[in-house]
């Protein structure tokens, strides 16, 4: 009854997200060509906000309750994507925001933390990168030239406003310092 009652609510966060959002869906479900499969891991697209809630819900952090990620998203100056088990492809473990240039702004996972387990994947999402550059149409690198001088915006902003972290192991660190250093750039 209470996972009823819990699919049922994300169902009517969906539809309020979708009429506040509408061109979220649309850029989820052209996000298939950052999916890729490895060894180990897999990159998964989200097929609409309904997946980003389930996810943001799963791993107890903020994406689904952010309105700055569905501005992004509808904008196409950024995605959610989704780091996964290859075995395991619908298994929510880490949540990925990336640029159209395959730039990961952040990577989180359980209560917004980043563990040592990710260091294993670094080597994967390195090679997903390369391929995502070889991937880009026209249109999706300048999308990617204007989405880097945003977050270099954004990085310089909360920096002057002294925003810090509130929650989690990373309470009371600065916000801009945590985000510089969760950037990995697509070579």
């Amino acid at each position: 009854v209470i996972l009823l009652l819990e699919e049922k609510n994300i169902q009517k966060q969906a539809e309020e997200l979708d009429k506040k959002w509408p061109k979220v869906k649309e850029v989820c479900e052209s996000l298939s060509k950052y999916e890729y499969q490895g060894e180990r891991y897999c990159i998964v697209a989200p097929k609409g906000i309904e997946d980003i809630i389930k996810e943001g819900t799963s791993l107890k952090h903020c994406i689904h309750t952010c309105d700055f990620y569905f501005d992004r998203i509808g904008r196409r100056e950024s995605y959610l994507l989704f780091l996964r088990w290859k075995e395991r492809p619908d298994t929510p473990y880490y949540t990925l925001e990336v640029e159209p240039s395959g730039n990961i702004r952040q990577k989180r996972t359980l209560g917004d933390n980043q563990n040592a387990d990710f260091q294993e994947a670094v080597g994967f999402l390195k090679k997903w990168q390369k391929e995502i550059k070889k991937r880009l149409t026209k249109e999706e690198e300048e999308l990617a030239a204007v989405s880097d001088e945003l977050r270099r915006q954004n990085y310089k902003q909360i920096r002057e406003e002294k925003k810090i972290v509130w929650h989690g192991k990373l309470a009371g660190k600065l916000l801009a310092d945590v985000l510089e250093n969760d950037f990995m750039e697509a070579m």
